[in-house]
Protein backbone atom coordinates (compact mmCIF):
# COMPACT_ATOMS: atom_id res chain seq x y z
CA UNK A 1 0.00 0.00 0.00
CA UNK A 2 1.47 3.15 -1.03
CA UNK A 3 0.51 6.10 1.12
CA UNK A 4 -1.55 8.71 -0.27
CA UNK A 5 -1.35 11.90 2.47
CA UNK A 6 1.49 12.84 4.38
CA UNK A 7 -0.46 11.86 7.32
CA UNK A 8 -0.67 8.45 5.50
CA UNK A 9 3.05 8.54 5.02
CA UNK A 10 4.50 9.34 8.67
CA UNK A 11 1.72 6.44 10.00
CA UNK A 12 3.33 3.94 8.01
CA UNK A 13 6.93 5.31 8.32
CA UNK A 14 6.71 4.98 12.35
CA UNK A 15 5.64 1.07 11.98
CA UNK A 16 8.50 0.43 9.84
CA UNK A 17 10.12 2.37 12.46
CA UNK A 18 8.77 0.30 15.21
CA UNK A 19 9.53 -2.78 13.31
CA UNK A 20 12.88 -2.46 12.00
CA UNK A 21 13.86 -1.61 15.51
CA UNK A 22 11.52 -3.84 17.58
CA UNK A 23 10.20 -0.97 19.77
CA UNK A 24 6.80 0.37 20.64
CA UNK A 25 4.57 2.35 18.50
CA UNK A 26 4.69 5.67 20.46
CA UNK A 27 8.57 5.38 20.89
CA UNK A 28 8.80 4.70 17.20
CA UNK A 29 6.36 8.13 16.53
CA UNK A 30 8.40 9.96 18.84
CA UNK A 31 11.60 9.33 17.58
CA UNK A 32 10.56 9.50 13.91
CA UNK A 33 8.91 13.19 15.14
CA UNK A 34 12.39 14.29 17.16
CA UNK A 35 14.90 12.77 15.00
CA UNK A 36 14.24 12.79 11.15
CA UNK A 37 11.70 15.77 10.89
CA UNK A 38 13.26 17.62 13.71
CA UNK A 39 10.17 18.51 15.84
CA UNK A 40 9.50 17.99 19.61
CA UNK A 41 6.95 15.09 19.45
CA UNK A 42 4.78 13.79 17.15
CA UNK A 43 1.54 16.25 17.55
CA UNK A 44 4.00 18.91 16.45
CA UNK A 45 5.21 16.72 13.22
CA UNK A 46 1.07 16.54 12.38
CA UNK A 47 0.75 19.99 12.69
CA UNK A 48 3.39 21.12 10.77
CA UNK A 49 2.36 18.84 7.46
CA UNK A 50 -0.78 20.60 8.13
CA UNK A 51 0.11 24.15 7.91
CA UNK A 52 3.39 24.26 5.82
CA UNK A 53 2.55 23.62 1.73
CA UNK A 54 4.81 22.84 0.04
CA UNK A 55 6.29 20.80 2.27
CA UNK A 56 9.80 22.39 3.19
CA UNK A 57 13.14 20.76 4.54
CA UNK A 58 12.87 18.08 6.63
CA UNK A 59 8.93 17.52 6.38
CA UNK A 60 9.65 16.78 2.74
CA UNK A 61 10.15 13.21 4.00
CA UNK A 62 6.59 12.82 4.35
CA UNK A 63 6.04 12.78 0.55
CA UNK A 64 8.46 9.77 0.38
CA UNK A 65 8.60 7.51 -1.73
CA UNK A 66 6.56 9.61 -4.50
CA UNK A 67 8.50 12.49 -4.49
CA UNK A 68 11.82 12.70 -6.14
CA UNK A 69 12.66 15.90 -4.52
CA UNK A 70 12.23 14.11 -0.97
CA UNK A 71 14.10 11.60 -1.99
CA UNK A 72 17.14 13.93 -3.15
CA UNK A 73 16.25 15.43 0.41
CA UNK A 74 17.19 12.27 2.03
CA UNK A 75 19.89 11.12 -0.22
CA UNK A 76 21.52 14.47 0.82
CA UNK A 77 21.03 14.43 4.37
CA UNK A 78 20.61 10.75 5.20
CA UNK A 79 24.16 10.51 7.50
CA UNK A 80 22.74 13.23 9.53
CA UNK A 81 19.18 11.82 9.47
CA UNK A 82 20.63 8.36 10.90
CA UNK A 83 22.83 10.27 13.65
CA UNK A 84 19.65 12.12 15.51
CA UNK A 85 17.79 8.57 15.26
CA UNK A 86 20.96 7.09 17.37
CA UNK A 87 20.36 10.43 19.42
CA UNK A 88 17.23 9.53 20.72
CA UNK A 89 17.09 5.60 20.51
CA UNK A 90 20.14 2.75 21.74
CA UNK A 91 20.29 1.21 18.32
CA UNK A 92 23.39 -1.32 18.35
CA UNK A 93 24.00 -0.63 14.76
CA UNK A 94 26.64 1.56 13.10
CA UNK A 95 26.22 4.20 10.95
CA UNK A 96 26.19 2.42 7.51
CA UNK A 97 23.71 -0.12 8.71
CA UNK A 98 21.87 2.91 10.60
CA UNK A 99 21.57 4.49 7.33
CA UNK A 100 20.01 1.49 5.45
CA UNK A 101 17.34 1.63 7.96
CA UNK A 102 16.54 4.50 7.20
CA UNK A 103 16.03 4.55 3.66
CA UNK A 104 13.94 1.13 4.58
CA UNK A 105 11.71 3.39 6.89
CA UNK A 106 11.30 6.03 3.85
CA UNK A 107 11.22 2.68 0.99
CA UNK A 108 13.61 4.70 -1.09
CA UNK A 109 15.47 1.91 -2.95
CA UNK A 110 19.20 2.52 -3.44
CA UNK A 111 22.54 0.85 -3.41
CA UNK A 112 23.70 -0.60 0.32
CA UNK A 113 25.20 2.08 2.31
CA UNK A 114 29.21 1.59 2.73
CA UNK A 115 31.33 2.88 5.22
CA UNK A 116 32.70 4.56 2.72
CA UNK A 117 29.47 6.80 2.11
CA UNK A 118 28.90 7.96 5.67
CA UNK A 119 32.38 9.16 6.70
CA UNK A 120 35.15 11.35 5.70
CA UNK A 121 38.03 10.29 3.72
CA UNK A 122 41.34 10.63 5.00
CA UNK A 123 43.79 12.26 2.75
CA UNK A 124 47.56 10.92 2.92
CA UNK A 125 50.15 13.68 3.03
CA UNK A 126 53.72 13.37 1.66
CA UNK A 127 56.14 12.18 4.23
CA UNK A 128 58.29 14.95 6.22
CA UNK A 129 61.29 13.62 7.75
CA UNK A 130 62.19 14.79 11.10
CA UNK A 131 64.75 17.54 12.14
CA UNK A 132 66.42 15.03 15.10
CA UNK A 133 68.55 17.96 16.56
CA UNK A 134 64.84 19.03 18.46
CA UNK A 135 64.64 15.97 19.33
CA UNK A 136 68.00 15.46 21.33
CA UNK A 137 67.65 18.94 22.43
CA UNK A 138 64.84 17.58 24.31
CA UNK A 139 65.96 15.10 25.73
CA UNK A 140 63.64 12.64 24.08
CA UNK A 141 65.03 9.26 23.63
CA UNK A 142 65.44 6.87 20.48
CA UNK A 143 63.48 3.62 20.29
CA UNK A 144 66.80 1.56 21.31
CA UNK A 145 66.94 3.85 24.62
CA UNK A 146 70.12 5.29 23.75
CA UNK A 147 69.71 9.34 23.19
CA UNK A 148 69.92 10.90 19.82
CA UNK A 149 73.26 11.42 18.44
CA UNK A 150 75.12 12.99 15.47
Amino acid sequence: MVPNTPHESIKVQAKRLRDLFSIDLTTAKYVLARGPYGCTDWSDLCTRLNQERPLQHALQLAELPQSPLAAAYLAKHLRRLASSVSQLILTNRNLPELCEVLRQVFAVPGNPVTLADVLQPITPTAWQPTDLRVFRRLGIESPDRTFLRR
